[in-house]
């Protein structure tokens, strides 16, 4: 799998080293654009999803994203994660979406163009990220950065 978490604040996300697998966290929300100014292909943002930065925002988001870089992997972390995901990967189709869930209600929605290709798209659920079939649990954090490995 070879997914690594790396954090960094906003000001040494511009310095920090990536390599394909690494999921940039800056807590203030600019990950999608340190990756696109960055243009390192094969790695992906993790975005904090809720009230004010919603499912459907981070889809958008993550679908320019992928025009710019290519978009590996994605984390969704906030309230209802699992919800937020599976929003979020559907709305990174060309399709027209209808759904119901507790964090979102589509009728005809739709976020155009997609992506160039599928994106994997996590939820962060207490401490571990899912994907709907797969679970990573973390390994040891060093250097601010910290491997995921899959859970049988």
């Amino acid at each position: 799998m070879g997914l690594v978490r790396v954090r960094a604040d906003r000001h040494a996300a511009a310095r920090v080293d990536l390599e394909p697998g690494c999921l940039l966290d800056v807590p203030d929300g600019v990950a999608a654009l340190v990756l696109a100014a960055r243009g390192v292909d094969g790695t992906g943002p993790w975005l904090r999803v809720g009230p004010d930065y919603p499912a459907a925002l981070a889809a958008r988001d993550l679908a320019a994203l992928a025009w710019v870089i290519d978009v590996t992997d994605a984390v969704v972390e906030g309230p209802d994660a699992l919800d937020q995901a599976r929003v979020v990967r559907a709305l990174l189709s060309e399709d027209a979406v209808s759904m119901e869930s507790p964090v979102a209600t589509l009728v005809e929605a739709y976020n155009r163009p997609a992506p160039p290709h599928a994106i994997a798209v996590w939820a962060w659920v207490e401490g571990e990220l899912r994907d709907g079939e797969r679970t990573l649990a973390p390994g040891p954090t060093r250097h601010g950065r910290t491997p995921w490995v899959e859970v049988d």
